[in-house]
């Protein structure tokens, strides 16, 4: 995967399955969808201005930031 087309597309669409089990959405979109979230949820709490992407629903942790294309491709790497 390239990790700097999926930026792109985060950042064109909001967000961009990775696979089944995980996306990566930008700031933008998981803060726009925060504002609909119920109090008791544990993300409702997460301050999304502190990166520009996050991997959404990952095994551990939840939510994961996100920086740059290299940030991506170590992630990636990591666990695909």
């Amino acid at each position: 995967m390239n990790a700097q087309k999926l930026l792109d597309t985060a950042t064109k669409d909001g967000y961009v399955y990775i696979c089944d089990s995980f996306y990566l959405a930008s700031a933008e979109n998981m803060m726009a969808d925060q504002k609909d979230w119920d109090e008791g949820d544990q993300a409702a709490d997460i301050d999304f201005t502190a990166a520009p992407f996050w991997i959404v629903g990952t095994p551990e942790p939840d939510m994961v930031e996100i920086y740059d294309a290299k940030d991506l491709e170590d992630y990636l790497a990591e666990y695909m």
